[in-house]
């Protein structure tokens, strides 16, 4: 039997994404809505970078 689970939403991670016309590399803004959602973001940049 499966549990069900109920979750509750307590933030939101923009991320906006723009190109360098110099180096037609990517470049990443990543914007949280609170700053309980910064460790996350912290693993988002990190991945990013390698992008």
């Amino acid at each position: 039997m499966k549990q069900k689970i109920e979750v509750k939403q307590f933030g939101e991670i923009k991320i906006t994404v723009f190109k360098d016309p110099n180096t037609n590399c990517p470049l990443f803004y990543i914007q949280p809505d609170c700053e309980e959602l910064l460790p996350i973001v912290d693993i988002l940049e990190d991945n990013l970078k390698f992008y």
